[in-house]
């Protein structure tokens, strides 16, 4: 079995925005990167978003479980894996 490791990297975060007032992905996509975290929270190491003009931390839950979180900060963003 390989050991895999995985960084992701996009523009724009998954959730809502810091603000709380809107999405920063389309629904279906938004839907699709949680899912994709949730299968894969052992090989994701890090992650980094662009974007956001606010501090803000994000957490993904799976049945109450905590899988995955982000600190999203003004000059770029950097995740808390593990």
């Amino acid at each position: 079995m390989i050991d895999v490791q995985v960084l992701i990297s996009a523009h724009v975060s998954y959730g809502v925005g810091a603000l709380g007032d809107y999405i920063h992905m389309y629904q279906p996509y938004n839907a699709k990167f949680v899912s994709l975290v949730k299968e894969y929270n052992d090989v994701i190491i890090g992650s980094f978003f662009g974007h956001e003009h606010n501090d803000a931390f994000k957490v993904v839950y799976n049945d109450g479980m905590y899988l995955y979180g982000s600190f999203l900060a003004r000059r770029g963003s950097f995740s808390i894996v593990k």
